[in-house]
């Protein structure tokens, strides 16, 4: 039979620098990879039972629990209830592992930027928004953007399509910078200055976690005319 292995000061048969350096490459690796193995030892810390210490006595049997659910019921703590039996259990309460897990702590980022100056340009320049966003959890991200497209001339129109870089985010009328994504969203004027209101969807993954990012539009008139955009709403999401 072959000898036990003598544990390590730390308490592990590992040798300490393997585990130095998966330790480094789990928390500062950004790739999908180690971040997909990063979820996965967070789920099962989070499940895995006496993780995370309990705060009341262990219950002596199932009677014992069938009475925190019972008490706190009647009270109509149902939230502390659920955190209660957690605690029990040595888990993690399920709004917290909702938060860690599935991202709902990061609430949407809801922008509303000031109207651009209108353009006559039919070369897409950047509107300069000035939109700022720093990816937390996974480096992927949903945009959605709605804004009012209007032409000063009958039968000419504008588009836009959303833009995104890292560093010094562009100003109004500056050329085409960053990466553009998604598709373009377009409008026509039937009438002089008559607007429609139009949307633009991106998704953009590869972003570094914790690196901050700008989000802006390139938008030209197209065809002719002077083209007015107004009223504009860029929603961000990590997912």
């Amino acid at each position: 039979m072959a000898p036990t292995p003598t544990p390590s000061p730390t308490g592990s048969n590992i040798a300490d620098p393997v585990i130095a350096a998966l330790i480094n490459i789990l928390s500062t690796g950004t790739s999908p990879q180690v971040l997909a193995l990063q979820q996965a030892l967070l789920r099962r810390m989070l499940l895995e039972g006496d993780i995370i210490p309990s705060r009341i006595p262990a219950p002596k049997n199932i009677t014992e629990v069938g009475g925190y659910i019972n008490l706190l019921g009647s009270l109509g703590q149902t939230r502390i209830r659920t955190e209660v039996l957690a605690s029990a259990l040595g888990v993690a309460p399920p709004q917290l592992i909702d938060t860690i897990l599935n991202g709902l702590q990061i609430s949407p980022s809801l922008n509303n930027p000031a109207n651009p100056a209108a353009t006559t340009s039919t070369t897409p320049a950047m509107a300069g928004l000035g939109v700022l966003y720093t990816p937390a959890t996974t480096g992927r991200v949903k945009v959605t953007v709605q804004a009012t497209l209007a032409n000063a001339t009958a039968g000419d129109g504008g588009t836009f399509q959303v833009s995104f870089g890292t560093g010094s985010a562009p100003a109004n009328g500056d050329a085409l910078s960053g990466t553009q994504a998604g598709t373009a969203a377009q409008s026509v004027s039937p009438t002089a200055n008559s607007a429609f209101t139009v949307a633009a969807f991106a998704l953009v993954t590869g972003l570094t976690v914790g690196t901050e990012c700008w989000f802006d539009l390139a938008y030209a008139a197209v065809t002719g005319g002077s083209l007015a955009v107004s009223n504009v709403t860029i929603i961000i999401e990590e997912f």
